[in-house]
């Protein structure tokens, strides 16, 4: 396994986006430490917003272009898919409504993604997703006007928002371990510590820089693990 680069395929954590006095603005300094402590490059594809199908689509293109990434192709999806159109769920409670990417939909495109690397003989890795922190999501979210009541009245209840982010990210873990694809758990990362207050922004959903640096430190244990194995 060649050590000295990682690709990262996925959305605005990775990426590195985080808030600033109320606005997101993109911080690489962890990222930027990481490379240098470690001595390994990393080519960020992140792209805030996206989901397993835009990273489908960039993969497709960024493997059309610069062929197989060397070392280790790190894939992170499962927040944004599991989103709602909140607009749409204030407007009417009563209707039903699809996460941003179905639950059939989602396994099969991210099991599409790894065997697309994998036939261009890149090493996919299934990062699994961070948790949301759902009372300050749905702060965020409503933070313009969107009627909190209309929304709790869907969801029945504000952890509803949490259960269906970690229904992703156990689908995450079941596609990677079904296609044998080594797993990198972040979560887990996150949900061992005592107080996870200061690892997520006012969003719920953005790492803080606290939260940026546990999430490259359990990359790095990742990588000293796989070293000695």
């Amino acid at each position: 396994m060649v050590m000295g680069s990682i690709t990262l395929y996925g959305d605005s954590v990775l990426r590195g986006v985080t808030l600033a006095e109320g606005k997101y603005i993109l911080d690489s300094s962890c990222q930027e430490e990481f490379t240098r402590e470690r001595g390994i490059s990393v080519r960020n594809l992140c792209r805030f917003g996206a989901t397993v199908e835009k990273g489908l689509g960039l993969i497709r293109r960024d493997l059309s272009l610069h062929g197989a990434p060397e070392g280790l192709a790190i894939l992170e999806y499962g927040g944004n898919d599991s989103d709602f159109a909140w607009a749409e769920v204030a407007a009417k409670p009563w209707a039903e409504h699809q996460c941003k990417t179905p639950m059939g939909l989602f396994r099969r495109v991210y099991g599409e993604a790894i065997q697309l690397l994998r036939q261009a003989g890149a090493r996919p890795v299934a990062a699994i997703p961070i948790p949301v922190d759902p009372e300050r999501y749905l702060r965020w979210i409503c933070r313009d006007g969107l009627s909190r009541k209309r929304i709790l009245e869907w969801l029945g209840d504000v952890t509803a928002i949490y259960r269906w982010e970690e229904w992703y990210a156990l689908a995450v873990r079941d596609v990677a371990e079904s296609m044998d694809v080594p797993v990198i758990d972040l979560r887990q990362a996150f949900l061992s510590r005592r107080r996870m207050d200061g690892l997520l922004c006012e969003d719920g959903i953005h790492p803080t820089a606290e939260g940026r640096k546990l999430i490259f430190d359990t990359f790095g244990r990742a990588l000293d693990a796989a070293a000695t194995a």
